[in-house]
C-alpha cells in the first residue's frame, strides 16, 4: 500500500514536470512565432559593394513583407537559402537587431568583357567566359580586338596567346585602383593597347611600365575633361623626362 502512494507521488511529480517542459516548450515557441511576425526589418547596412547601390540590394534580397521579417531572414540564412543575382558570387545576412541586418556582399571579380552577338560576355584573369548578360557593369571595360570568331560559355575565349589576360587583367586593376572610368579598351595585333574614355584616346601602347602610365594619366583627367583628341603614353620615359608624352586634338 505505502509502495503504491510513493510510486503515484513520482508519477505526479514527473507529470508535473512534463506539464513545466511542455508550457516552457510553449512559451519559447509563441517567443520564436513573436519574432517571426511581429518583427520586421526596417535598417539594412550593405557593404561591399560596387556593381548595385545599398537600396538595389535590398530591394533583391527583401522585396516583400514576409521576406522583410526578422525570423524569415534568420531562418533563410541558416538553410543557407540564397538568391541568384547578377554579378554577385555570394552574400551574408547578418542579424544586429529585431529590426536591423548587416549585408555583406561578395562580388564577381572580372578582369573584362566582350560585346557578343549582342551580349557582354564577362571573363576571369585566366579568359574563361563566366557570365553572359546584356547589361554593362561600370567599371569592367569592353575589349575589343582579341580576334576570335565563336566564344562558348563557361570556356576560354580562343586566342592564340592565353598569356595577354594578365595583361588585361593588370590593366583593369589599374584603372580601378585610380578610379578611371573607360568606354573599352582596344588591342591591336601587338597587344598595344589604346583606352577610349569619352572622345578621348590614350594610348597606352605595351604593358611595359603600365602603372606608371595610368597614373600619368590619372593626373592629368582635369586636363583631359571635355577635350578631344589623342594622348599619347606609349613611349612613357621611366627617367622622368616628360618629354614622351604628347596630346593631339581632333
Amino acid at each position: 500500500m505505502e509502495k503504491n502512494i510513493k510510486r503515484k507521488r513520482k508519477q505526479k511529480k514527473r507529470r508535473k514536470i512534463l506539464k513545466i517542459i511542455l508550457l516552457l516548450a510553449a512559451a519559447l515557441l509563441a517567443a520564436g512565432a513573436a519574432v517571426f511576425w511581429i518583427f520586421d526589418i526596417r535598417q539594412v547596412t550593405v557593404n561591399g559593394n560596387q556593381y548595385y547601390t545599398a537600396e538595389e540590394i535590398e530591394d533583391r534580397l527583401f522585396p516583400n513583407a514576409l521576406e522583410k521579417r526578422t525570423g524569415w531572414v534568420w531562418l533563410q540564412e541558416r538553410l543557407g537559402n540564397k538568391k541568384e543575382i547578377p554579378f554577385i558570387q555570394n552574400y551574408t545576412v547578418e542579424l544586429t537587431g529585431p529590426h536591423s541586418v548587416n549585408v555583406i556582399i561578395y562580388e564577381k571579380s572580372y578582369a573584362g568583357c566582350i560585346y557578343y552577338t549582342g551580349n557582354y560576355l564577362y571573363f576571369d584573369r585566366d579568359g574563361i567566359i563566366v557570365d553572359s548578360y546584356d547589361t554593362l557593369i561600370e567599371g569592367v571595360p569592353v575589349i575589343e580586338g582579341l580576334g576570335f570568331e565563336q566564344v562558348v560559355l563557361y570556356q576560354p575565349l580562343p586566342v592564340d596567346d592565353p598569356n595577354v589576360f594578365a595583361g588585361i587583367l593588370n590593366m583593369t586593376q589599374q584603372l580601378q585602383k585610380y578610379g578611371i572610368k573607360v568606354d573599352r579598351v582596344k588591342y591591336n595585333s601587338k597587344m598595344e593597347a589604346t583606352v577610349y574614355m569619352g572622345n578621348v584616346r590614350v594610348k597606352i601602347g605595351s604593358s611595359k611600365y603600365l602603372e606608371e602610365k595610368i597614373a600619368e594619366l590619372y593626373s592629368m583627367l582635369d586636363q583631359l575633361e571635355g577635350q578631344s583628341g589623342t594622348l599619347h603614353l606609349e613611349t612613357y620615359d621611366k627617367d622622368g623626362n616628360h618629354d614622351y608624352f604628347s596630346f593631339i586634338p581632333d
